[in-house]
């Protein structure tokens, strides 16, 4: 009688244990997740998405969806209005539209939700208006005062210098500038030292750019005595922009990728030098200086402007 016991025990937690490892089986099964098999999402779709104005064409916006718990989109624009990448559809998650002109136009968006099928639909009102100044971001330059930066991180750090942080761009093979203080800075503490006498120096930082937009790259440059003995040259001194990005330093690859450059001949205060370029298709250009080591030159206030 007892052994009768012991086998009905030992035969209900083995069913038991099936049991459970079958429940464990089915939750972990990705067939019964909400929205997907028999399982109901009982969480509706809410459509919602914003939109930004192109900083070149004012008729061109991006509109992105934010939509929540839903596993589709269905968007719907004006009929003269157009997709800016023919490859793409308007059931894409973010689109790109092209308006024809300056208007109010009515653009909605449908999210759907196909377990259980339900949708939900958001129509908002665009604003088409040609703006009075150009929407143009000025590139920001790190470091174009050479200063020291928070817990005293040294300011050529941004201009392609082995640092110790890891957090700015190093670039193999730069022969980095060195610092001046004192009556060779123009503003603030230091200023960039290209020193005589030795190899030459090297600066490089990439900067993000607008595509087919008109810049200025203006520098403060001194440039000190010639030491050779022999007559000064026009290009001691160059301030450069690249169409492309590096990774290390070599000479001739790096110029003959300079989009615009100009050079600076010696002179007994600092002058201020400007590069002009266009980006054309380019969304990132680098800043290149570099000298003949003939004579030492202070670099200081480096900034650009949108023309």
């Amino acid at each position: 009688m007892r052994y009768f016991k012991n086998n009905i025990g030992i035969l209900s937690i083995f069913f038991l244990s099936l049991f459970l490892s079958s429940c464990v089986q089915e939750n972990l099964d990705p067939d019964n997740y909400p929205e997907v098999g028999q399982v109901a999402d009982l969480t509706p779709p809410e459509a919602n998405f914003s939109f930004q104005q192109d900083i070149v064409d004012f008729t061109i916006f991006l509109f992105i969806n934010e939509s929540k718990s839903s596993t589709g989109q269905i968007w719907s624009i004006p009929d003269d209005a157009v997709l800016v990448d023919n490859t793409a559809s308007l059931t894409d998650a973010n689109i790109e539209v092209k308006f024809s002109g300056e208007g109010e136009f009515s653009v909605g968006l449908i999210a759907t939700d196909d377990r259980p099928t339900s949708s939900e639909e958001l129509v908002q009102i665009v604003n088409v208006i040609e703006p009075t100044e150009p929407i143009i971001p000025v590139p920001e330059i790190l470091g174009g005062g050479f200063e020291d930066g928070d817990n005293g991180f040294d300011g050529r750090n941004f201009w392609g210098r082995n640092n110790s942080s890891n957090t700015i761009k190093r670039i193999s093979g730069l022969n980095v500038f060195g610092r001046s203080t004192g009556s060779r800075v123009r503003t603030g503490t230091y200023s960039a030292k290209f020193e005589d006498g030795g190899s030459n120096r090297q600066a490089y930082q990439e900067i993000i750019v607008t595509p087919n937009v008109n810049y200025r790259l203006t520098a403060w440059i001194k440039v000190g005595s010639n030491t050779t003995g022999s007559a000064p040259e026009a290009d001691e001194f160059r301030l450069s922009i690249l169409n492309q990005t590096f990774d290390s330093y070599d000479l001739a690859t790096w110029e003959a990728a300079i989009l615009e450059s100009t050079t600076k001949a010696p002179g007994d205060d600092f002058v201020k030098i400007s590069v002009i370029f266009n980006s054309g298709d380019l969304e990132t250009v680098a800043i290149y200086m570099d000298s003949k080591a003939r004579v030492e030159v202070q670099v200081d206030d480096i900034s650009i402007e949108v023309l």
